[in-house]
């Protein structure tokens, strides 16, 4: 089930909470205040006086509240008394609240009160006077009248109006006292909960449980003032003894705990509510605890970051005629008074004054009063005993607002019931009528009437509050307290608490943790546009610290500003490294007056094209790297420590800051790149909300002819686990955004490194999608060489953490020291940058809305504390070490971080023994790590770890052991033996590990278990390719030779490693490898055989040597009669498809048959062959450059399919020797020039050769529209066609299915256009008409220009240090390795062609647009 965030019920035995009250300390400053948006520091000071007075009577006097208790009291259980809080704000009189130990507070003292006051210069309206409706005070005049049901004696009368007198006289005195005390101070609410109010009309009614709380501090930070109230009747105690019952336990328990504070009370809705133990009792003990519980609750809150209030007050009353009933007559009053009971005593009340000529009442007079702080905070101030309901409905009507809602104020005529509760009857609805000496009950309608008038005043003070200015129609933010409120989480098990809010915070995005326990925050204010609208550098880095280093967040300083989108803030020795494109930056404060005087360029060069994509996420290494993500687009970068540039392309990195080195690291992050305890690196994109990388860059670099290998794996096991579950359906889309559900920002990913929430939640992978507002949660497992992540149980319906705030924008997860969860909210009213928001859609919204806002919060188990967060700036050498065998990961990296800046080679023996004793495999890996790191690590230490029985460790222990891979010593030759003997071992983990490192050592004996490795293996890429990367001069042969012994394993993987090898292996060893591929048993050759005879064939054309070694072998003998098989097994129509592609790829390669083989690969073009096989033979045919080969593809014309066809017209617009042979043809109306797609058109248009292009310009009857806005105008009217699907799914099999797949159809090189299928016609009327406008550079045009003259063209898919792949239309990839290329290069178009308005009309555009928009939502 899924759960609000809420806050722990404590519960506390009397002896627990008299401990805590006499052990507890002064409270101060400790918490986070954090008001509405724009909310400077005058705005948060106010002028505060409290002041309390006695009003225990020392006299016995009749008690107040229960008919039974016919005599006066007998004594003092405990002092009641009078509470007041002056607030003087910047405008009129001060705020005055007073609080009272009193049943409840009749009008006519209000204004008495009020009437004293007002020479003061205290306005009444701004007077709050409430009860706490204890059943234990004294009678006073005006308040339930009629409680004994009988008159009182006049001895009784005249001590009541002594104690009424005395009464008013100490409400006066409490506020004027609090008026001569005020001083200035600070005020900061939060919302806790107690859970011993029950429903005493109904056990499964509604109940209120929320424990509003009000910190008055003063300029010291020193509690001045605790302001609580809670929905609950005060009846736990029924005795003669005067007192305050529960309520006031609860007061002098938080004062025992917070010296020199004065605590203040209030009741809530709470006329049906009674605690759920010992109703009317003498159970004291009882009433201790029920304080306690209260008392315990304050404290949490205190010791956890509180909404500041704001500065900001407007005061509004209104006083309602609530109509009663009509009333009864007087014989039914006659009636009545007869009985002996107090409706008896009631009806002779009533008679006597129709007697003397009073009119009864025919309405009552109801005040309602509010108190508005901006939209921080509002209170609620109303008269009478008021049910649940009405504060339930208020506070979730104005959920936005932080609503506060007290009842028992200024007033107290009678019980306000709900409707429920009024149609029901019994005592709330009717009978307790006859106490308050009303004549009849009251008339259905009050709720309404209530709720309305309460709302619009409420709403009215906040609508008058000051604000910055914003678009009229824009949407409000809710305060910190109010979002809080909104979070959801999938499991009751876990809650969140506000880490830190505005003021403190603004547009945070990222955040570190010092060792000194500050806390760094990058803040992108400036986004989207600049703090000017024109690209102005508003970027911030603050620092949080404690006042009283308790770890409670309460001061901020900005440590940087000034700086262009900030995207990552990391701690770095005694400074921090911050991310803003296009430099990393070191920045330090030497002077220690809390802002950066040094700033250093480290690096420079990163991509600033995007401001979704740019370079963040500087994460320690546990090999002392820093990692981090290139954000999509990387650059030339220059190292401002070297002055050397890198070449780093689109790849994430690693960098030592200290030196200025800087290196690739394998995959392509855009926002969050993060790793496990174990070194287990993991990104995401905002599409795809996982990856993992199993190899690493460093190791992929030392064999420049391997393949590209795969760069990740995606986490998801299923498309169910990466489906997004928002809890609300308002979430901001625009025209051009689709619907929701689906990744569309997908950003600040995180691996929760501690045991803390629970085993369901450690190590598992995090990932913030702030469209979506939610955190997706992965539980992952390994699987194979990688993981897999799948969602718990809980989560299948419901997110991790999820809101109904539409501002929620979480951005990133981090692990805290403390062990918590934390999440950054960017909070902002606009996540999407302006750039891909139509005009329309910006003239409705502030995309700068919420600039000034922004909270950190804390996930945390519920009910349970929080683990210490440690000081590690002032730990010694062996306790950082200790810190080692910590549970939480920033911790450990931490030490690790300080052992190694400091260099602390004297912790050697205790790192080393951690290494072998801890029981933590996390400490053990940390301890091996450091022992690398500082250079001291020794064998035994390795071979240790390699027999430990966690796999995590014996991976890690594989990979130091390349520290002995270049020693001259025996050391070498046993770390190997050691390294070799986990090739076998059962975790696929390690042995990945295994077959990286073993390429570390230059030892021929290496290529032997490398063989087994990749034999043993066979349906693993990142092992292959971890295995060809360790391949070198001293291993490729032996390797070879062990492929070759078992060649019928090697078959698998011949396609993929023979190349590897004929280009790393000298010419003897080239035959080998040739004769085996030539090899013609049974006068055939199998699948794997022809996938690599183009291989051979290249040697053959290009290496003398080869060619000499394969002849001593015969080979010229095999070579022919594989030339003499491959026509045969082209056309046999009865051989595999796969067989026959095969033998097509080869025809080019043999020596003198290139119009032979042209014309068998011709010979397969015709609808008796399968589809693919003509693809196949297209392919063939083009890579000749000769004319012929484009006329034979051309006489093959109408006897083959469309798709075929799309491919002949790819082939033809491939080289500039066909492109002269198709205009021919379509001069000659071969082919017409309306079957060419777009992008065909766009590459013949775009030949160098001007003749071409000029006949190429008149055949296709003009060049295309520059201007694409136009073109897209003059298409603005097809949403009004009638559309046709099939004749939508004809064009796009035509004009789309060669680069997108959609409903089974076409082929999956662009983006997906499932996911985007939801979007509006606008959108792909931009993206088809104008596709470079938007273009993603995954998807911008590469072309490459071989040394054959062939033109490739397509997607850039990986590249290694000898080769391209490119992904090209129709979904093939062509790897070209490097050495043939004459010219590659990036034209910055998209791939997706203009021009698509020469092949298709307006009702043509409209079907295709249908027909893609009709896909089914995933």
């Amino acid at each position: 089930m899924k759960s609000r965030s809420h806050y722990p019920v404590a519960c506390w035995s009397v002896f627990t909470v008299l401990t805590l009250s006499l052990l507890a300390g002064p409270s101060r400053a400790q918490d986070a205040p954090a008001p509405a948006s724009g909310a400077s520091a005058d705005q948060l000071r106010f002028q505060v006086g409290m002041a309390r007075v006695d009003i225990t009577p020392d006299y016995p006097i009749l008690m107040n509240g229960f008919l039974m208790r016919q005599q006066a009291s007998m004594g003092v259980r405990q002092p009641i008394w009078a509470k007041a809080m002056a607030i003087e704000s910047d405008d009129k009189s001060p705020l005055l609240l007073i609080t009272v130990d009193t049943l409840g507070i009749p009008a006519e003292i209000h204004a008495e009160v009020c009437k004293r006051l007002k020479p003061l210069g205290v306005d009444p309206e701004r007077v709050a006077i409430t009860a706490t409706h204890t059943h234990t005070a004294p009678i006073i005049n005006g308040c339930a009248p009629n409680i004994l049901g009988r008159d009182f004696t006049a001895q009784e009368q005249k001590v009541i109006d002594q104690y009424t007198r005395e009464f008013t006289d100490n409400l006066t005195q409490a506020a004027k006292s609090a008026l001569a005390n005020r001083r200035a101070a600070t005020l900061q609410w939060s919302v806790g909960k107690v859970g011993f109010a029950m429903n005493r009309r109904d056990p499964n009614g509604p109940v209120d449980h929320d424990l509003p709380v009000l910190a008055i501090r003063d300029e010291a930070g020193d509690l001045i003032g605790i302001y609580s109230s809670y929905a609950c009747h005060c009846v736990t105690l029924a005795e003669r003894m005067i007192g305050g019952d529960w309520a006031g336990y609860a007061q002098s328990q938080i004062e025992a705990s917070n010296p020199g504070c004065i605590a203040m009370f209030s009741v809530g809705c709470g006329g049906d509510q009674n605690p759920n133990a010992h109703v009317a009792s003498d159970r004291f003990d009882v009433a201790n605890s029920q304080g306690g519980l209260i008392a315990a609750e304050v404290s949490r809150l205190l010791e956890n970051p509180m909404t500041a209030v704001q500065n900001n007050v407007h005061v509004g009353n209104t006083e309602l005629e609530l109509p009663l009933q009509e009333l009864p007559s007087q014989a039914e009053f006659a009636e009545r008074a007869k009985l002996d009971t107090p409706q008896g005593y009631h009806a002779r009340k009533q008679l006597e004054k129709i007697s003397n000529g009073e009119s009864l009442r025919t309405s009552i007079r109801y005040p309602i009063q509010v108190w508005s702080f901006g939209d921080s905070l509002s209170m609620v101030f109303l008269a009478g005993e008021v049910t649940v309901e009405y504060g339930l409905e208020l506070k979730m009507q104005l959920a936005d607002q932080g609503l506060w809602v007290n009842a028992y104020s200024n007033a107290c005529p009678c019980y306000i019931p709900s409707e429920k509760l009024l149609e029901r009857g019994g005592y709330e609805g009717s009978d307790s009528m006859t106490y308050y000496d009303q004549p009849t009950k009251l008339r259905p309608g009050l709720q309404k009437t209530i709720l309305t008038t309460t709302l619009e005043l409420c709403r009215s003070l906040v609508a008058g509050a000051d604000k910055p200015a914003v678009p009229a129609n824009a949407a409000a933010g809710k305060s910190p307290q109010a979002s809080l409120a909104l979070l959801e989480f999938a499991s009751d098990d876990l809650s969140a608490t506000l880490v830190a809010a505005e003021p403190l915070i603004a547009s945070p995005v990222a955040v570190d943790f010092a060792p000194d326990g500050k806390v760094y925050v990058a803040e992108m204010y400036d986004y989207p546009t600049g703090i000017d609208g024109n690209y102005q550098p508003g970027g911030r880095v603050r620092l949080l610290s404690s006042s009283r280093d308790d770890g409670n967040l309460d001061q901020s300083e900005v440590f940087l500003d000034g700086i262009p989108f900030p995207t990552g803030v990391t701690v770095w020795r005694k400074g921090v490294l911050v991310c803003a494109a296009p430099d990393i930056l070191y920045a330090e404060d030497q002077d220690n007056d809390g802002r950066a005087d040094v700033v250093t360029k480290l690096y420079s060069g990163f991509g600033t094209d995007n401001f979704q994509a740019r370079v963040n996420s500087l994460e320690y290494g546990l090999d002392g790297w820093v990692y981090g993500s290139c954000g999509l687009f990387g650059g030339t970068i220059t190292s401002g420590l070297t002055g050397k540039t890198f070449e780093l392309g689109h790849n994430d990195f690693r960098i030592r800051p200290d030196t200025g080195e800087i290196e690739h690291a394998i995959g392509r992050t855009q926002q969050g790149r993060v790793r496990d305890d174990f070194g287990n690196w993991f990104g995401c994109d905002n599409t795809k909300i996982g990856f993992h990388y199993p190899l690493e860059a460093h190791y992929l670099r030392r064999n420049p002819v391997a393949p590209p290998a795969p760069p990740l794996s995606h986490v998801a096991a299923t498309p169910q686990d990466a489906t997004l579950i928002p809890a609300s359906d308002n979430l901001q889309l625009f025209k051009l955004s689709g619907q929701g559900g689906k990744a569309t920002a997908a950003c600040g990913i995180g691996v929760y490194r501690d045991r803390y929430l629970g085993a369901d939640y450690a190590g598992g992978l995090y990932t913030c999608e702030p469209v979506n507002l939610l955190v997706h949660h992965f539980k992952l497992q390994a699987k194979n060489s990688t993981f897999q992540g799948s969602v718990i149980d809980s989560e299948r319906k419901h997110a991790f953490l999820s809101s109904t705030d539409p501002w929620f924008r979480p951005v990133q997860v981090r692990t805290a020291p403390d062990g918590s969860l934390w999440v950054v909210d960017m909070y902002r009213e606009v996540i999407e940058h302006p750039k891909w928001i139509p005009q329309e859609s910006l003239e409705t919204v502030n995309v700068r809305g919420g600039a000034d806002r922004g909270r950190i919060y804390r996930v945390i188990r519920s009910g349970e504390s929080l683990p210490t967060w440690p000081r590690l700036d002032k730990a010694t050498p062996d306790e950082l070490v200790a810190t080692l065998q910590s549970p939480n990961g920033w911790q450990r990296d931490m030490a690790m971080q300080l052992l190694q800046w400091n260099h602390v080679v004297e912790a050697e023996p205790a790192l080393r023994n951690l290494a072998r004793q801890s029981e933590s495999p996390a400490t053990r890996v940390a301890a091996l790590s450091m022992l690398q790191n500082f250079g001291k690590l020794r064998l035994e230490d390795a071979a240790h770890a390699m027999q430990d029985k966690n796999a995590e460790v014996r991976r890690h222990a594989a990979r130091i052991s390349e520290a002995f891979a270049s020693e001259s010593d025996n050391r070498t030759d046993k770390a190997l033996e050691l390294l070799s003997a986990l090739a076998a071992d059962s975790d696929a983990h390690v042995r990945l590990q295994v077959a990286c490192s073993l390429g570390q050592w230059k030892n021929k004996s290496t290529g032997q278990v490398l063989a087994e490795v990749l034999l043993n293996n066979p349906a693993d890429p990142f092992l292959q390719a971890a295995v060809l990367s360790s391949l070198h001069d001293g291993n490729v042969d032996t390797f070879s030779e062990h492929l070759l012994k078992r060649i019928d394993q090697s078959a698998p993987h011949a396609p993929r490693v023979f190349p590897v090898l004929f280009a790393m292996g000298h010419d003897a060893l080239k035959a080998q490898l040739a004769v085996a591929v030539c090899n013609t048993k049974a006068e055939r050759l199998a699948l794997w055989q022809w996938k690599v005879m183009p291989t051979v064939l290249t040697q053959l054309k290009q290496n003398e040597g080869f060619r000499k070694a394969f002849k001593q072998q015969q080979g010229d003998i095999l070579i022919e009669r594989c030339s003499q098989l491959a026509p045969e097994i082209i056309v046999d129509e009865d051989e595999s498809a796969a067989l026959r592609i095969a033998a097509l790829q080869t025809l080019s390669g043999f020596e003198g048959g290139t119009e032979a083989a042209q014309q068998v690969a011709a010979e397969v073009l015709n609808t008796r062959n399968p589809s693919e096989i003509q693809l196949a033979a297209v392919a063939a045919l083009s890579q000749s450059n000769s004319a012929d080969s484009a006329r034979l593809m051309i006489d093959k014309w109408d006897q083959v399919s469309p798709s075929v066809r799309a491919s002949i017209l790819n082939a033809l617009a491939s080289r500039v020797s066909f492109i002269a042979v198709l205009l021919d043809a379509i001069d000659q109306s071969k082919i017409r020039a309306s079957e060419l797609d777009t992008a065909s058109r766009q590459r013949i248009l775009a030949t160098t050769d001007a003749d071409l292009k000029a006949k190429a310009e008149r055949v296709f009857s003009g060049a295309v529209n520059a201007d694409r806005a136009a073109v897209i105008a003059e298409y603005a009217d097809i949403s009004n066609l009638k559309t046709d699907l099939t004749r939508g799914a004809e064009l796009f099999s035509k004009h789309c299915a060669t680069c997108h797949r959609l409903k089974g159809l076409g082929n999956a090189v662009g983006p997906d256009l499932e996911a985007l299928a939801s979007k509006s016609v606008d959108f792909f009327l931009q993206e088809i008409l104008d596709p470079s406008r938007n273009m993603d550079s995954r998807y911008a045009t590469y072309v490459a220009l071989t040394d054959s003259g062939r033109i490739v063209t397509g997607l850039l898919a990986a590249e290694s240090g000898a080769a391209i792949t490119l992904r090209l239309q129709d979904a093939k990839e062509e790897t070209l390795q490097r050495s043939e290329l004459e010219d590659f290069r990036s034209n910055q178009a998209s791939l997706m062609p203009e021009g698509f308005e020469k092949s298709l009309n307006h009702q043509q555009m409209a079907d295709l647009i249908h027909f893609i928009r009709s896909a089914p939502e995933r």
